[in-house]
């Protein structure tokens, strides 16, 4: 579904053979415009924002923006995901919820997922998910 840029997989794969306490979430969402990446910052604090623009007229092909640092672009708790009006990001401006995914990726499992709450457009992911490994 997303197109991982070389540098997200790269930093994946130090990520996840760096980790011994489990995976690194990927947090990820998609807009009519864009498509969105990162790891989870709380986990990796130097985690960039991967941006995808859709190229007009083919919305499976994407070209890979200018990575954006997630600090001090966005704020990430537990129940929020909140970013700055003057980001650089197609975030800039979103507040996201965490709420209950009523169609998760892996059937038969409870998932939550951040739902735009504020700020939301055509541009701005309607929902960011997150997940720590495939099905």
């Amino acid at each position: 579904m997303f197109r991982l840029s070389f540098h997200l997989a790269v930093v994946l794969l130090v990520a996840c053979a760096s980790a011994t306490a489990g995976e690194i979430p990927l947090y990820r969402g998609q807009s009519n415009k864009y498509a969105i990446e990162f790891l989870d910052p709380t986990d990796l604090p130097n985690s960039m924002i991967e941006i995808s623009a859709y190229v007009e007229g083919d919305l499976a092909y994407t070209k890979a923006l200018t990575p954006v640092p997630f600090r001090p672009e966005c704020r990430l708790t537990t129940n929020e995901l909140s970013c700055s009006k003057n980001g650089k990001s197609p975030l800039a401006g979103a507040t996201y919820k965490r709420t209950r995914d009523g169609t998760p990726q892996c059937p038969g499992q409870a998932e939550d997922r951040f739902t735009c709450v504020r700020g939301c457009s055509s541009a701005v992911p309607r929902y960011i998910i997150f997940s720590q490994s495939e099905c």
